[in-house]
């Protein structure tokens, strides 16, 4: 026996179509990439832009997803464990860098940002919630992939893509890198995302021993260098991962009882 609302599950494909698409898009392509009828795509479309979901522009009219979803879904991370315990921390380094402080989480091949602090300087990056990225090309994804439980089997389902000319495309090299993370503690994305672009970030644990998210920093190389992490930031962002882990009831292991 089945229990499927037909129109729910057609909303629902429209709504990750739009979500995965980098750009606006029309019923006619909605239709083809869903294949679901031309009428009903458009119903839908108009619904979800009665409630706010989505905004229609012209010429077209294009849709696109608006953030309300996002806000409505986020809802229940913003009350759970992990949100309490970065608050301040993402706060204090902001206050200390100036730059823009992240939280993210991992969600099958990519790190999403689910939390966000934009930096106070002139020139900053401005992050985005929701954002999404394949985790070979930043820094959190990097330690995802470096303190995963099955980071070899890991490593043989990624694809990895060439952002720029620093982007690792090496399994070879990115387990090299990966080995880099572990005994460092700390992971840097060197313009591997997007030229200009820097990163930096350390692993949340949970009680038990498990990285369950990111904490980090986006910045420009006309702000810092990489050496700069090494030297100044990558302790300060150890320190603030290691409190946000310790109130999620990390114990290292020579702490364990």
């Amino acid at each position: 026996m089945t229990y499927e609302v037909s129109a729910l599950s057609k909303s629902i494909a429209v709504l990750k179509c739009l979500a995965a698409s980098d750009e606006a898009l029309g019923v006619s392509e909605i239709v083809r990439r869903t294949m679901l009828s031309k009428n009903m795509v458009f119903r839908i479309c108009q619904t979800l832009c009665e409630e706010g979901w989505l905004a229609a522009s012209e010429p077209g009219p294009v849709y696109r997803l608006t953030l309300v979803p996002f806000h409505l879904f986020a809802q229940p991370l913003e009350r759970s464990d992990l949100h309490e315990a970065c608050l301040d921390q993402m706060q204090f380094l902001r206050r200390e860098t100036g730059e823009t402080i992240y939280v993210s989480v991992r969600d099958q091949d990519k790190a999403v940002n689910v939390a966000l602090r934009e930096g106070s300087n002139p020139l900053r990056v401005a992050g985005r919630l929701g954002a999404a990225f394949d985790l070979h090309s930043c820094a959190q994804g990097k330690i995802f992939l470096a303190y995963s439980q099955q980071h070899a089997a890991d490593l043989r389902m990624l694809t990895l893509k060439k952002y720029t000319e620093k982007t690792i495309t090496s399994k070879k090299e990115l387990a090299k890198e990966l080995k880099r993370v572990r005994d460092d503690g700390f992971a840097i994305n060197d313009e591997e995302f997007g030229r200009g672009l820097l990163g930096c970030a350390a692993p949340i644990f949970d009680q038990s021993n498990a990285c369950i998210a990111a904490i980090g920093m986006f910045a420009t190389t006309t702000n810092i260098t990489t050496l700069d992490f090494h030297d100044r930031f990558a302790p300060i962002i150890k320190q603030a991962a290691a409190e946000v882990s310790h109130r999620l009831g990390f114990l290292p292991n020579d702490q364990e009882i």
